[in-house]
């Protein structure tokens, strides 16, 4: 499969993920607007547990969706060239034998990792919530006229319903799906047990950062191997795929792009097996 082809493919499923939870987060967005309209002029305070269900639920899907992508398209062809491939390779590996085995140490990763890291994922979002509600209040109170209490209420009813809250709930939709399935590519390769090259794909159109515009001309590099990215400051970033939350949020929001992957051979032309194979009780930890 080409490049081009690997890219759209992505982007199409990309799509069709970020649909499905754009609709959750609106739906807890506009509950916790309405919660903060019937509250004011005292305080609210967004509780980041709102969030905890949606974004299970998009991580334990997603994830070990395109892992199963990812083999489909990087590892099963290669089983075409040599007799009895996954045997041995599974042998080695310590994994019974068949795809189910397979899938449900992606579907255990996936729920090993969301464990580690559920907390700061839902915290950051509600804190960048909190801010977004107080700047409703705020810009309402900035008018010269309608700032009594019901007034203010009914503004922060009106903004649960908004553009700018109906873009954010796309935009988180977007970033997570992303990171969720650029994980799950990483955890079918480095489950695989061989050795690969990567390659950073971007959109090629104008609302690509022309940092990811940069980092995807350049040529392959090792599983292993940072991505380097320019920020706004001129300051070099080091990432490992594309919405690595390593990056600053410029780099990571609304972010499109994938990776290729190509098996490294060895001189006889036969993939290359990981000198030092990541141990399945570690898969949560280096994706």
């Amino acid at each position: 499969m080409t490049p081009k082809q690997v890219h759209k493919q992505f982007l199409r499923r990309h799509g069709i993920y970020e649909r499905r939870y754009a609709r959750l987060f609106l739906d807890i967005l506009r509950k916790q607007y309405k919660e903060a309209a019937e509250q004011y002029p005292a305080a609210y305070t967004v509780n980041p547990e709102d969030y905890r269900q949606a974004i299970t639920a998009l991580y334990l899907t997603v994830l070990p969706c395109e892992a199963e992508q990812a083999f489909n398209i990087f590892v099963k062809p290669l089983a075409g060239e040599q007799k009895d491939f996954f045997d041995d390779l599974m042998s080695i590996l310590g994994i019974p034998r068949g795809d189910g085995e397979w899938i449900r140490i992606w579907r255990d990763t996936a729920r090993e990792w969301m464990s580690l890291n559920i907390l700061t994922k839902i915290q950051n979002i509600a804190t960048t919530t909190q801010r977004a509600i107080a700047k409703v209040i705020e810009d309402k109170l900035n008018q010269p006229e309608g700032t009594s209490i019901a007034e203010i209420r009914h503004h922060i009813q009106q903004a649960s319903n908004g553009e700018v809250n109906k873009h954010r709930a796309v935009v988180i939709a977007r970033t997570e799906t992303l990171a969720a399935m650029n994980k799950g590519t990483r955890l079918s390769m480095y489950s695989s047990g061989l050795e690969y090259s990567k390659k950073w794909l971007d959109t090629p159109d104008k609302r690509t950062r022309l940092s990811h515009r940069a980092i995807a001309q350049e040529e392959w590099r090792g599983m292993d191997d940072a991505y380097w990215l320019v920020n706004k400051l001129g300051v070099l970033e080091a990432g490992y795929y594309p919405g690595d939350p390593l990056y600053s949020a410029e780099n990571v929001i609304q972010c499109r792009c994938c990776e290729m992957y190509e098996v490294v051979r060895d001189a006889a032309g036969r993939p290359v097996r990981r000198h030092n194979p990541v141990d399945v009780s570690e898969l949560a930890n280096i994706i």
